[in-house]
């Protein structure tokens, strides 16, 4: 799971859970427990039933995280993943997007898709689609590709150097919000149906993108979504990701190790988000967490036991590895982590020096890594209730008004929702909201110093006035539609 890190006192809590399509995911080997369900991810059910009790648990959203091909070696293969289910089967997230939207009101619904696996023209198309299928809660999480195995499922003869691989992201949101933003004029959709005409072709337009990756001529084939772009995630660690965070994401997904490190983290990346000419505090920041739920500490602590005892030690350990790169299989378990040197290592190396302080981390504490869990604690009960009511069981209809409610999502927005902002200034805000279309035809929108096509909401200028969570709350919710 994870929790948004605020910047301010007093401000409410957002809730996200991370899950994969997949029977190992995070803590591996619990899949065996006969209470478990991780093994019927193929069961549409599983998942419906828990989107049903996070809405009710009045959750932001849920995160699908996904991967394309198997993690890097271990032992100098891949067997112990395919053995231990570690990321295999992973079925693609995207599939339970609409079922999952069919079957609640407010959760949002974040997938993972990599820059590697669809073409922008054929994604973007996907996403407005899901985008009006969920009435404006589909997220979309960003991400380049680590493994190398993914890159040779696609035709590539190994991994794209690190930096190139960002520059390639670049260019891929940039034919999307192209596509996303500026192909459709606002009232391009017409629908008359006494003279015939349903799209007004004179507001339809090409993008004629031309780069070093894709040339895309367009139109956009899907007629603008509620939300247009979708919300953005990102979870770019190193400075180049951490760029491309702060010109693009509206939540980044952080693993930093202790208080002091999230607030290093948050404060980098809201300073990058200012030097691309956002306001840092509109990034929202989710802390990556785990929780045993309980009745009691007794509880919880009996539970979180149980739990460690069908950890898979060696599964996390060639997890871990895969993800950094660095075949732990070669290591003892007693050699101290500091002597592994990888560029994907940092991070992992500072969860686990926090956990086994007073002596040195070694790589077999990378096995026991997520048993090294505080003690029990109580998250306070008026604060969480401070970010949104809670809900009735059903199909989490929140008893504060019988307005439709605009989504979870939208309230982590700290820009105005570009419908919400048009619908309260009329007529006028719907000619400025035509601006993007004219943008992609003549020159880049002022807010963004690279000259690159950005979201909107991403950027300041007349008629995207920078809000607060709870003001923005106030107003979508009368003025959605």
């Amino acid at each position: 799971m994870s929790t948004s890190v605020s910047s301010s006192p007093g401000r409410p809590l957002h809730f996200a859970a991370f899950v994969q399509n997949t029977p190992g995911h995070v803590v591996h080997g619990t899949w065996r427990r006969l209470t478990g369900r991780q093994a019927d991810a193929n069961d549409l059910r599983l998942w419906v039933e828990l989107a049903r009790t996070l809405e009710r648990g009045t959750f932001d959203a849920i995160f699908f995280a996904d991967i394309i091909g198997l993690y890097n070696a271990h032992k100098g293969g891949t067997r112990k993943f395919i053995q231990s289910g570690v990321g295999i089967p992973a079925n693609d997230p995207a599939a339970l997007v609409s079922a999952l939207a069919y079957a609640t009101e407010h959760l949002g619904i974040a997938y993972t898709s990599s820059i590697l696996q669809e073409h922008p023209f054929s994604f973007a198309r996907r996403i407005s689609t899901l985008d009006h299928l969920t009435q404006g809660r589909v997220a979309w999480n960003i991400v380049t590709n680590t493994l190398s195995n993914a890159a040779r499922n696609f035709g590539y003869d190994d991994l794209t150097e690190h930096d190139e691989r960002y520059r390639w992201a670049d260019e891929y949101v940039d034919v999307v919000y192209k596509l996303w933003e500026g192909s459709w004029e606002d009232d391009a959709l017409v629908i008359d149906r006494e003279n015939g005409v349903f799209n007004d072709p004179d507001k339809v337009h090409r993008i004629n993108h031309e780069g070093p990756r894709y040339r895309v001529e367009g139109p956009h084939l899907v007629s603008p979504s509620p939300q247009r772009s979708p919300f953005l995630f990102q979870a770019g660690a190193s400075p180049a990701g951490r760029d491309f965070a702060a010109r693009n994401a509206e939540a980044v997904f952080l693993t930093s190790a202790n208080v002091e490190t999230i607030a290093e983290d948050a404060a980098d990346f809201r300073r990058r988000a200012a030097a691309y000419g956002r306001d840092g505090s509109d990034i929202k920041l989710f802390q990556g967490l785990q929780f045993v739920v309980a009745s009691t500490d007794e509880e919880a602590r009996r539970k979180a036991a149980e739990i460690d005892e069908w950890i898979d030690g060696e599964a996390q350990l060639a997890q871990m590895g895969g993800v950094a790169g660095v075949d732990f299989g070669d290591f003892e378990l007693d050699s101290p982590i500091g002597e592994v040197k990888a560029e994907g290592m940092q991070s992992i190396i500072d969860w686990v020096n926090a956990g086994t302080k007073g002596r040195e981390a070694t790589v077999g504490d990378l096995g026991r890594f997520p048993r090294d869990r505080k003690p029990p604690g109580r998250v306070a009960r008026d604060h969480r209730r401070s970010a949104r009511p809670m809900a009735r069981r059903g199909r989490g209809r929140h008893p504060r008004d019988e307005q439709r409610d605009p989504g979870h999502l939208q309230r982590l927005r700290g820009l105005s929702h570009p419908r919400a902002a048009r619908a309260r200034a009329g007529p006028e805000g719907v000619r400025a909201g035509n601006v993007a279309a004219e943008a992609v035809r003549s020159r880049p929108p002022a807010g963004d110093p690279s000259g690159r096509r950005i979201p909107r909401r991403l950027r300041r200028g007349p008629g995207r006035r920078l809000t607060s969570t709870a003001e923005q709350k106030r107003r979508t919710r009368h003025v959605h539609t």
